[in-house]
Order: C-alpha cells, then sequence, then structure tokens
C-alpha cells in the first residue's frame, strides 16, 4: 500500500513538473508569468525545495533559478523512481514466496516471529474453506481453478443469500469468484441424455446432510416431442438418444422423451426415444433405481400412468394386474430386494376412467343397472335450456372431450361429485323425465369422484371427508372404503363391440 502511495505521489510530481515545464517554454522564461503556474508562497529559505510544490515563484525568476530547480526537481524523480522500483522487487519476491499458508508459516518461523508450538497450533486452526480463501487472498488475482471446497463454499453460500455472498467476496478482497461465474457454474451442468451425475451428487450430499434415512418415490412418463435434427456447433441432435454418446446419422429420429423424477422434484435422467418395447423399458427402470441406490436414497415406490406398455413393463419387473382378484402391485429392487410398490398416476387414471364412460356402450354395475354418457349429456343440454347452471363447472367443451382430452381438468370436473348430486337432485327432486333411472350414474360418478380425491388430497383442513390425506385418524375410513369401491369396480359390465 506504502508502494502505491509512493508510485501515486511520483506520478502526480512528474506530471506536474512536466506541465510546469511545458508551461514556462510557452511564456517564453517570463518571470512576471511564473506566478500565474504556480503561486507565491512564503516557505522558509532553509527548507529543501525538491518539487514543484515545494518551490515559490521566486525560485523560477532568473533563468539560472529555473535551469537549476528544474534539474533539481528531475534528480528527485529519478531517485523516486529508483526507491519504487526497488520496494516493488522486494514485494513480489515476496509473493513469490509466501503464497500459501505454510509458505508463510515458514517465512514467520525463519524471522522468529512464532515458534514451533504456534505454528502448529495455526495450522490446526484453519482448515477447509478458510484455507482456501487465505491462500487465494496470498497469491493475489488468479485466472487459476478454484478448489472444490472453495467452490463448494461459494455455491453455498450464494444460495442461501446473495447479499451474504458479496459482503464475503468484498471482505476477502474478491477472492470468492463474481457472481455471473456462479452463475456459468449452475449452467454448466451436462443435460445430455442418460442418467444425470450432478442429480446422484445432490442426493448424496441431501442424504448425508439426514439424520434419518431419506425416502422418496421415483415418477417416469413419456412426453411427445418433435421431430427435428439440429447442428449444435459440436454435434447433431434429435436422433434416438440413451446416453450412449453414439453420434450416427443413421439412428431414427427421436419422436418422444423418457424422464424419471424423484421426488423431491430431481430429474435424475432422460432418454430421447422413437418406441420402446416394455422389456427394454423394465431394464431402464431397473438401471435408474440401481443409479439411485449409489446415493443411500431409498426408493418406496414407482409411479407411471396406465398406458398398456407401461402394464406390460411393470408384469416384466414382477408385478401382476391381469387378474383384479389377485393384483400384485410391487416388485424388488434390483439391488437390495426390498419392495417397490406401483401407483398409477390417478390423474392419467381419471381420464381413462371419463373415456371409458363416454366411449363404451352397454356398461352395468354390480346390480346390472345401466350406466349411460347420456345423462351427462343431457344435464349440460338442461342447463343450456334454463340459463342456469346446477352448481357444476361442467359445459359443451367437456362433452366434446376428444378435442382435448389430455386435459385433467376436464376430466375431474366430469367425474365429479358436483355432477352425480346435479343429476340426483334433477332425478328425485324435480323429477326431470330425462333423468330417470339414473342411480347407477350418479352413483359412479360419486364413487370415482371419492376415489380420485383420496389419491390426490393435500390439505387436512378441508371439510370434505375423502380430500383429507391419509392419517391415523383417516386410514380406518379411508381403506374400508377403498375395499368397498375395489368390490364395485370388480362388478362392473360392459359390451364388448366387435368390428363387422
Amino acid at each position: 500500500m506504502r508502494a502505491q502511495e509512493e508510485d501515486f505521489q511520483l506520478s502526480s510530481t512528474t506530471a506536474t513538473a512536466s506541465e510546469a515545464e511545458n508551461e514556462m517554454r510557452k511564456l517564453a522564461m517570463d518571470p512576471s508569468e511564473v506566478s500565474k503556474i504556480i503561486p507565491e508562497k512564503t516557505a522558509s529559505k532553509k527548507r529543501k525545495r525538491r518539487y514543484i510544490g515545494d518551490m515559490a515563484s521566486s525560485d523560477f525568476s532568473t533563468p539560472e533559478k529555473r535551469r537549476k530547480n528544474l534539474q533539481k526537481v528531475k534528480q528527485t524523480v529519478a531517485k523516486q523512481r529508483k526507491r519504487i522500483h526497488s520496494l516493488q522487487m522486494t514485494v513480489r519476491r515476496l509473493r513469490l514466496r509466501i503464497t500459501s499458508l505454510e509458505s508463510l508459516l515458514k517465512h514467520l518461523k525463519e524471522k522468529s516471529l512464532i515458534s514451533e508450538s504456534a505454528e502448529s497450533i495455526i495450522k490446526a486452526s484453519v482448515s477447509g474453506p478458510a484455507v482456501d480463501i487465505f491462500e487465494r487472498l496470498l497469491k493475489g488475482p488468479s485466472a487459476q481453478k478454484y478448489n472444490p471446497s472453495l467452490r463448494s463454499f461459494a455455491l453455498t453460500l450464494s444460495f442461501y443469500s446473495a447479499k451474504a455472498y458479496n459482503f464475503v467476496r468484498r471482505t476477502f478482497n474478491r477472492t470468492l469468484p463474481h457472481l455471473g461465474t456462479i452463475s456459468k457454474w449452475y449452467s454448466s451442468v451436462d443435460g445430455s441424455p442418460g442418467f444425470t451425475k450432478e442429480a446422484l451428487i445432490a442426493l448424496t450430499l441431501k442424504q448425508k446432510e439426514s439424520s434419518k434415512p431419506l425416502l422418496c418415490n421415483l415418477v417416469m412418463d413419456e412426453m411427445s416431442i418433435r421431430r427435428q435434427v439440429e447442428w449444435t456447433g459440436q454435434k447433431f441432435t434429435g436422433y434416438v438418444d440413451i446416453g450412449t454418446a453414439i453420434d450416427e446419422d443413421t439412428l431414427p429420429e427421436a419422436r418422444e422423451a423418457l424422464v424419471f423424477m424423484l421426488f423431491v422434484k430431481l430429474p435424475v435422467g432422460y432418454f430421447l426415444l422413437n418406441g420402446l418395447s416394455a422389456s427394454t423399458k423394465a431394464g431402464l427402470v431397473n438401471k435408474c433405481l440401481e443409479f439411485i441406490h449409489e446415493s443411500g436414497v431409498t426408493i418406496t415406490s414407482l409411479t407411471f400412468d396406465g398406458a398398456p406398455v407401461n402394464i406390460t413393463m411393470a408384469e416384466k419387473l414382477g408385478a401382476d394386474f391381469t387378474d383384479p382378484l389377485n393384483l400384485k402391485t410391487s416388485f424388488k429392487h434390483p439391488i437390495t430386494n426390498s419392495d417397490i410398490y406401483i401407483f398409477l398416476d390417478a390423474c392419467h387414471m381419471i381420464k381413462l376412467v371419463r373415456n371409458c364412460m363416454a366411449s363404451q356402450t352397454g356398461l352395468k354395475d354390480i346390480n346390472k343397472k345401466e350406466i349411460k354418457w347420456s345423462y351427462v349429456t343431457n344435464l349440460v343440454d338442461k342447463q343450456n335450456v334454463e340459463g342456469l347452471h346446477a352448481a357444476t363447472k361442467i359445459r359443451i367443451r367437456h362433452l366434446q372431450w376428444a378435442r382435448e382430452k389430455m386435459k385433467v381438468r376436464l376430466a375431474t370436473q366430469t367425474i365429479s361429485r358436483s355432477v352425480s348430486d346435479a343429476i340426483t337432485f334433477l332425478r328425485d327432486d324435480l323429477k326431470s323425465p330425462e333423468f330417470q333411472d339414473s342411480e347407477a350414474t350418479s352413483e359412479f360418478l360419486l364413487k370415482f369422484n371419492n376415489l380420485f380425491d383420496i389419491f390426490n388430497s393435500r390439505n387436512r383442513h378441508v371439510k370434505y371427508e375423502f380430500k383429507k390425506p391419509l392419517s391415523l385418524q383417516t386410514a380406518l375410513k379411508f381403506f374400508e372404503y377403498i375395499n368397498e369401491v375395489k368390490e364395485y369396480i370388480i362388478g362392473i359390465t360392459f359390451k364388448r363391440q366387435t368390428n363387422n
């Protein structure tokens, strides 16, 4: 710091001397004009005058004085330059010698400033990211890569508080990286198809922080993607890619992505596919379970939708959905041999129930009473004619479900308690002839609505009993109702359609 101050003083002095010399030449060495540049000073004659700022206009009153004093200034500036250069070289050599905590302690010990016992105590008192911060502080600004411990410290601190991070960075002379650098670290996660190593690292750290075993649910789903091949600057993307790093233009174009997500909402891998058999998909599930097992996290269940290929995949894994009276809804973990329980996605299943009710004819319940979609159609027509709605959200859009069959909201608003109550009200209270014999339909709607609510519960403070989550207080009633609905579903029959 002292060297920098002297350097600044030298620069100011050099600039002042040069400006004064140029101005005096412009004024043709007129002593009367010198006072305009250098004000008169009442300094003592005994005082040594080495800089322009130390001199008065009287020191430049004659050509001889101007020559001598200017020469004196130049000599002083040259001497100070040599001194500053020497100090800078000393500092540079010291920095080269002291670039770490070890070298600093060695230097202090050589100068007899600390003892051997003090050296060992100091080493023991500083460890981890503190050592990295200290050593980078000694080295000064550097383009070298950050140590893993310091990088982890920076990522953690910036994640919890950006203000705290900036404070620490300013306090330690910008030893920590800029927040923009940290953003680049986040964006440098390898996002290529396959299982994500960064997700495994995050899970491992999460498990180590927890004092209890971390139990999670694994979710898998497929989504359609646009078929398109693009050049990224390094390779062509858009072909089938299962993480094997095969780069061949003979591969087919991918038309869907299979994603594995671990709840707590962490994607653990994805694959670009062009159709996948049940056996191959079952193999990927086992690979995913083995991959997650390395982190120490325990997978207790697997959730997927009710597509036929997924049902076959579950059978390949060891489950069995063929016999409704003897369902086997679990399979064994490939490593721990523990049970992995299967949950079919409730949102997808309620859409399948709506589709079945609307498209299948001859549906009958356990009492051989007909379940008809026409009653739902009659309800919408009745509301349109009367101009009033029977406390339902169902409209013509819900009847034309085939146009938007992927929207869960339309299915849940159709297979709902409000629609069941409206049909019951029109049949029993208003005695509408178009709703006669609709008891089986209203019961069908109510049972599947309650079943969906049980598997989609969120708030334990709601008034409607089946919307409450599973707990010690609700478990007995829920299980009794689920067994009742199970018997009801098994008793449903329908007339198989034949193609003529």
